[in-house]
């Protein structure tokens, strides 16, 4: 089992307490000790230690003090009469007792930083009390440094090979290589053991009053220390009488003492920033002669960071100013903003997901520039965001807002006519070239509501519209501020380009929007009736009326309950409770809210059938209609099937969709992560020409009876987008052409030199005199899965093809031939002209040969990063010749013709929009 120092994989939940619900990883302090629970349960008056673990067992720190007090207590009562005995027995004591209040302090440094846990990346690491990652080993037994670590440590430290970890009733973990010699270990008590193998010399950080480092010898004596005045203890060498007045010249000019450095362990400065004393991290020392090279290096990196971000705001001036202390800020949206985020580590878990302060929850400094004026520099608490893009180096960003660093009081910022929000998610779309197409389809979408007028742009509004009449008497009036004034709710994000800094240094492009927050939904979080769907809503896990509550999030309402009367978790989603659970109390509010909603929910994946059984029972055509828009919002589910389909959003129909009511009964999808558009495959590596059917148009789900029954609207709505202009390639490509302007192709540059393995700017590594890449990818095989004849499923990095339909539970690799055929690519075989094969590393992918050839592989090599195989440039023209075709397919599946008349057609542009927005 992994284990690794730092907090990532337990919730941390301060004192044991009996009557308390503890969730498996749960940690909580019981007496000294830290522990995790190992199941589900509800303590009770004292704690069951058969349903806790051990992270830091302290129970025996308690028994080694009372041994040493006891001895001390002992020797002071021999007096005179022991002599030098009792001395003697009285220093050993004293010892004794300084060793026993030191595994206090390391159990109590533990009890904060330290538990058993597994990591995908590390088999064991270390991290200091801020997060920072100090040093690691990998899986795959490769060790990992800090920036700027010595080559030749760097060497040394690769050579550790066959290292194990171990785990018996002695240590709590070690750490051992392939001879079983102890590197490093943890024993029971928190005491630790570092490399016990002779002749290895370690260097071990000390968190004592005394030492702020040391390096020690493998039996563990000091052989030479920094202290914390500054002062440096020899014990087994002694440094040369004139290197001695140097350190000590340099100390006593110098004007700063750094302890925290990723190059050095600990270095002096002098008045002008030069570095005079160090010591590295491998324990070498270091005494410049002239300008040192980490000086040097020191002084590029500050260029760059001026170069970077200081250059774009010399000189700038104008606009309201500085909103840091005003508590909100409240500007337009910006056309490209800046933002540079104070931390020397980044996020890599969402929030609750991971460790606070170290990958998740990261408490920083942000400053932020509208470039129109407009700055501010406040606090925030960051963390990664997102599913499926977890998977990719650069990280999607969350932060929410705090006007102080105590994070006690919100920082409120409303965008133009966007809802005012406290928190945004910053995405960073490493998978599309453009670093925002999403956020243009959400421009093109919001184009589309504004066409529909003020009392039917949104989906909600219906429910309170028909309240409003000529007149206003006072006696019957809507009082509701969020219904008399409108609050910019859109049912889905926008978002604008905002540069991003890491302590001044480019990062990369981002773009700042909208969360999925219910004020953006117009819900109320204790409504009943105004319920968010968000995840994978297909078939499989909602239509067919066997819900899978795993596989989506209830986001709304708020406070709900799961069947076994645990608080419902959106980041671990379960069924949540009905009235028909054992925990359901009715006189609960929040219990009896969450059951009400629950029902809506079951209601809803019970309509397809409901819809199927009607149609079979004979039901017309006009009966059909009014049933389908009884459950569904029709105009509006027109609206998200006929542009989700001009931008081809392959997600869209099950993964991507946010499911919204604001009465329990009629629902609508909404459209979200548009990111996979205009051809591009969901990771980003190639991008494909623009189908010619439909998308979504399946009886299985509701998309399918909207095409099927409400063809006309389909039409009516299509012709009227395209004679508006709105659904014409050059103006949508325009939409992500103002995008790229707007960041500049500096900014593209300076993003595909700090990300420089994106899939979706990068060679494909297609070995193309031999091979060209065909439709097709390979999916993990599963027992439980139905194969259709020519499906392709993988096992054990093994690619097969179904020979047959109705293929399930036949295992490929115990297979005799007769139900499945390996296409895995093999370098001994001679491969013909147009045959296939599929080849890949993490991804397997379909090649046709285009030459005879034999040893050539389909691919020249493999990168670094997820996804490993493939990629492809793109440009906005690539772009505009695929909707020309897209919308030329549209536009007969729609039966559309241009108006024979140009004048009965009406153009799109900055004048057209202004007067929807002001109808």
């Amino acid at each position: 089992m992994s284990k690794s120092l730092g907090t990532i994989g337990f919730r941390m939940t301060g004192a044991w307490k009996p009557g308390e619900h503890y969730r498996k990883d749960d940690a909580a302090n019981i007496g000294r000790s830290l522990c995790y629970a190992k199941v589900d349960h509800i303590s009770g008056d004292t704690p069951d230690m058969d349903k806790w673990g051990f992270i830091a067992d302290a129970t025996g720190v308690e028994e080694i003090a009372e041994r040493a007090e006891t001895a001390a207590d002992l020797a002071e009562t021999t007096g005179t009469e022991a002599g030098l005995q009792a001395e003697a027995a009285k220093e050993a004591a004293k010892e004794a007792k300084e060793e026993a209040e030191l595994a206090k302090e390391a159990t109590g440094i533990f009890t904060e930083n330290f538990k058993q846990a597994t990591s995908d990346e590390y088999a064991y690491a270390i991290v200091d009390l801020n997060g920072t990652l100090l040093w690691g080993i990998r899986h795959d037994g490769t060790v990992y440094q800090p920036k700027g670590i010595p080559e030749q440590t760097r060497q040394r430290l690769d050579e550790l090979s066959g290292l194990q970890i171990i785990e018996n009733a002695q240590y709590l973990f070690a750490i051992a290589d392939s001879n079983n010699n102890i590197l490093f270990a943890l024993d029971r008590k928190g005491g630790s053991l570092i490399n016990s193998i002779s002749g290895v010399c370690t260097i071990e950080q000390f968190e004592s009053k005394e030492f702020i480092y040391a390096v020690m010898d493998s039996a563990g004596n000091l052989l030479f220390g920094v202290t914390n005045d500054g002062t440096f203890q020899v014990s087994k060498f002694a440094l040369p009488p004139d290197v001695m007045r140097q350190i000590h010249n340099a100390s006593s000019n110098c004007t700063e003492i750094d302890e925290k450095d990723n190059e050095f362990i600990y270095k002096i400065t002098d008045k002008d920033g030069l570095i005079v004393f160090g010591v590295r991290w491998d324990g070498t020392g270091y005494m410049p002669k002239g300008i040192p090279d980490e000086q040097k290096a020191e002084n590029r990196r500050i260029h760059r960071r001026i170069s970077n971000i200081e250059t774009l705001l010399a000189n700038f001036t104008g606009g309201t100013g500085d909103w840091s202390d005003n508590g909100s800020m409240r500007i337009p949206i910006p056309r490209c903003a800046l933002l540079n985020i104070h931390s020397n580590i980044m996020p890599t878990a969402k929030s609750g997901l991971g460790t606070p302060g170290v990958n998740c929850q990261i408490p920083c400094q942000i400053e932020f520039w509208d470039q129109q004026g407009n700055y501010c520099k406040i606090w925030a608490s960051m963390s990664a965001q997102g599913n499926s893009s977890m998977a990719f180096a650069k990280k999607n960003l969350a932060f929410d807002l705090f006007t102080s660093k105590e994070m006690d009081t919100e920082y409120v910022i409303k965008f133009g006519d966007w809802v005012s929000q406290d928190s945004f998610h910053l995405k960073a779309y490493y998978t599309d070239t453009f670093r925002g197409v999403c956020p243009c389809s959400y421009t093109l979408y919001e184009e589309m509501a504004l066409t529909r007028g003020m009392q039917d742009n949104r989906p909600y509004k219906e429910e309170f519209m028909s309240r409003f009449t000529t007149s206003e008497t006072g006696t019957d009036s809507v009082t509701d501020i969020e219904e008399n004034f409108d609050t910019g709710a859109k049912c889905f994000p926008q978002g604008f380009p905002v540069i991003v800094f890491q302590n001044g240094e480019f990062y990369g492009i981002y773009s700042w929007q909208i969360k999925k927050h219910r004020d953006n939904y117009h819900m109320n979080k204790k409504t009943a009736e105004h319920v968010h769907l968000d995840g994978t809503l297909s078939a499989d896990s909602i239509w067919g009326g066997n819900i899978n509550w795993t596989q989506f999030e209830v986001r709304n309402p708020k406070s709900l309950f799961c069947q076994d009367g645990v608080k419902y978790d959106g980041d671990r989603p379960r069924e949540i409770m009905g009235s028909d659970s054992e925990n359901y109390d009715s006189s609960d509010k929040d219990m009896k809210r969450c059951a009400k909603s629950k029902q809506y929910i079951i209601d809803l994946s019970k309509r397809i059938t409901e819809l199927k059984e009607a149609e079979a029972a004979g039901k017309t055509t006009e009966e059909m209609r009014e049933l389908i828009a009884t459950y569904f919002k029709v105009s509006f589910m027109v609206d998200y099937i006929l542009e989700t389909n001009v931008v081809q959003d392959g997600d869209g129909y099950a993964k991507n969709w946010q499911w919204t009511t604001w009465n329990g009964v009629q629902w609508v999808a909404n459209p979200y992560d548009h990111d996979g558009i205009f051809g591009a495959y969901h990771i980003g590596n190639y991008v494909s020409g623009p189908g010619s059917g439909w998308l979504g148009n399946t009886l299985t789900s509701p998309a399918g009876w909207i095409i099927k029954y409400f063809l006309p609207e389909l039409q009516s709505r299509y012709a009227q987008l395209r004679n508006m202009g709105i659904f014409e390639a050059e103006h949508i490509a325009s939409i992500v052409m103002d995008w790229l302007l707007r960041i500049g192709s500096d900014n593209f540059e300076a993003e595909y030199e700090r990300w420089s393995e994106s899939p979706c700017y990068r060679d494909s590594l297609i070995n193309s005199g031999y091979w060209r890449r065909s439709a097709g990818t390979a999916t993990a095989w599963t027992a439980t899965t139905t194969y259709a004849k020519n499906a392709i499923a993988y096992k054990s990095a093994r690619i097969f093809k179904s020979l047959i339909a109705g293929n399930v539970g036949n295992d490929p690799i115990e297979d005799d031939g007769t139900n499945w055929q390996e296409v895995t690519y093999d370098p001994t075989r001679q491969y013909a002209k147009n045959e296939v094969c599929y080849y890949g590393s993490t991804n397997f992918y379909c090649f046709t040969c285009l030459e005879p050839c034999i040893g050539e592989a389909p691919l020249t090599g493999f990168y670094n990063l997820y996804p490993k195989e493939l990629g492809h440039y793109d440009s906005v023209y690539r772009v505009k010749n695929w909707l020309v075709q897209r919308l030329a397919y549209m536009d007969k599946l729609l039966s559309y013709s241009a108006p024979a008349n140009l004048s009965e057609a009406s153009v799109i542009n900055d004048a057209t929009i202004d007067n929807m927005i002001n109808q």
